[in-house]
């Protein structure tokens, strides 16, 4: 039964499709008088004062300076759940960047931008490069390579974890195609109670932008729904409207795009909180770490009812 719904519901997710494949030549200006939101969601404390073992704060201040520089908005959310423990420990509650991202894109679509990218950040990731606006970056980088104007987003294959998308650090506009895959991917775990206890996310973009790429690496619940997404979905309305660069990592293992991001989510505990403070220290940002911390102006996220620690738990 199960299966046969998750069908169907696919199959009309797939008769929406819209095809812009075709190439289009790089202009080298392709970003220029974009809006940017740099979003963040943070399920660990951050506290009203420095802690040398909470990266995850460390990064969201490094990050918010990053848009304040360029003038770009900051999302920074928390979200809310019975416990804190409940947030941390359940293997699913990765899954929360997918409702969350979705919330945001349909912000976003209400402010009628001409043109508009949300940057997720994870909060092993920040900025590396502050006197570079992410408009300069981006053109450079689709300088020599074909983007379409209507692309619904950009990532990168993961260098951590190989054969899967990386969902650490990503770009979607805030167009049709963009709207496609969140809602696509938001779908594939509230269609299914098993999907939302499978911290299987990753898997399930990979699966929606790359049909029968993923083994069954979550059980046959997860099988069974990237199976259905992958036919309608994945082959029919975002296949041609996502970019996937090709994986980077730096000496110590890092994922990076460049010199410009870095994403420190391979390396232990100690070594991301030195990645950090070092960041921190360069940008002059260590002294008053305080302050920019209680500016963060963290917002309070209330789960969707489908997500985890909300429902019944799958047995």
């Amino acid at each position: 039964m199960r299966q046969a719904a998750a069908l169907f519901a696919a199959a009309a997710l797939g008769a929406q499709g819209l095809d812009l494949r075709t190439e289009v030549r790089p202009t080298g200006d392709r970003f220029q008088g974009c809006v940017f939101e740099i979003a963040m969601l943070e399920k660990q404390p951050l506290g009203t004062s420095f802690n040398n073992k909470a990266f995850w704060a460390m990064n969201a201040v490094i990050n918010k300076a990053y848009a304040d520089r360029w003038g770009y908005a900051f999302t920074l959310a928390t979200p809310e759940a019975h416990s804190q423990r409940a947030l941390t420990k359940r293997p699913a509650s990765s899954w929360y960047r997918v409702p969350f991202l979705h919330e945001r894109m349909q912000a976003a679509n209400s402010r009628n931008e001409k043109c508009g990218w949300i940057v997720f950040m994870d909060s092993t990731a920040y900025f590396r490069d502050h006197d570079v606006p992410l408009t300069k970056y981006l053109d450079q980088l689709f300088k020599d390579q074909p983007l379409h104007p209507r692309t619904g987003g950009i990532f990168q294959w993961d260098a951590k974890n190989n054969g899967l998308v990386s969902d650490r650090i990503f770009l979607l506009q805030v167009n049709g195609h963009g709207e496609d895959l969140v809602n696509a991917w938001r779908q594939s775990g509230e269609s299914d109670e098993a999907m939302r206890f499978e911290g299987a996310e990753q898997g399930t973009l990979t699966e929606l932008l790359f049909p029968g790429k993923v083994a069954t690496r979550s059980g046959q619940a997860l099988k069974l729904m990237q199976v259905a997404h992958a036919k309608a979905v994945g082959s029919e309305r975002l296949h041609g409207h996502v970019t996937v660069l090709s994986a980077e990592a730096d000496a110590k293992g890092d994922q990076c795009w460049g010199s410009f991001i870095q994403d420190t989510s391979a390396l232990s505990p100690g070594l991301k909180r030195s990645s950090s403070i070092e960041q921190l220290k360069k940008l002059g940002l260590f002294e008053n770490f305080n302050a920019a911390l209680r500016a963060l102006a963290a917002r309070p996220w209330q789960l969707p009812p489908w997500t985890p620690n909300t429902g019944k738990q799958h047995k």
